[in-house]
């Protein structure tokens, strides 16, 4: 009457005893949720600072942290053939357009992280690996083991282990990108 126009909406419950339909199956009628949905709860949980406290070990904490490191009795040691070098050359550049010229040429680019001053972003280097090796060990080993291994790196001047050696460090891989060239 003064202008304003009312929609009325009806909200039909649903019935009490939902049958699928004979062209449905009874999954469809499942309200699924995303992954994350049901884990973010869990990984916000905030615990107590009583809860947090470690109780101290009897051990001092330098004798169990420096070296040498040794293998428990009765637990499997790391077989030497497995022991993998992964040979690296340095870049400089980054971005799309580079990394593309880069897989064409046979090398992966990889980013470097270092764990010292990881709260500022830590030291990062940029290097490039022959995408030959790194199919073959994840062919090898299988994607969720090479990400959960720790191997050796070592950065050349030139490529294929040529060239001065440049660093030679232990590094553990977190992602595997595109290994098509």
């Amino acid at each position: 009457k003064d202008g304003h126009h009312h929609r009325r909406v009806a909200f039909f419950p649903p019935p009490k005893n939902p049958t699928p339909r004979d062209d449905q199956p009874a999954a469809a009628m499942l309200l699924r949720r995303p992954l994350q949905t049901l884990t973010l709860p869990l990984l916000r949980r905030h615990f107590s600072a009583s809860a947090a406290a470690v109780s101290a070990p009897d051990h001092n904490i330098d004798e169990l942290l420096s070296p040498p490191f040794d293998y428990l009795p009765g637990h499997p040691r790391p077989d030497a053939k497995h022991d993998e070098v992964i040979f690296a050359v340095p870049r400089d550049s980054s971005g799309r357009h580079f990394a593309a010229k880069e897989r064409k040429a046979g090398r992966v680019p990889a980013i470097v992280f270092e764990q010292e001053n990881g709260q500022e972003g830590g030291n990062k280097r940029l290097v490039s690996v022959p995408s030959k090796q790194i199919r073959k060990l994840v062919d090898h080993l299988g994607r969720s083991f090479f990400l959960s291994r720790l191997f050796r790196l070592q950065v050349w001047s030139e490529q294929a282990g040529q060239g001065d050696l440049i660093e030679s460090v232990r590094v553990l891989p977190r992602k595997v990108g595109s290994l098509n060239g």
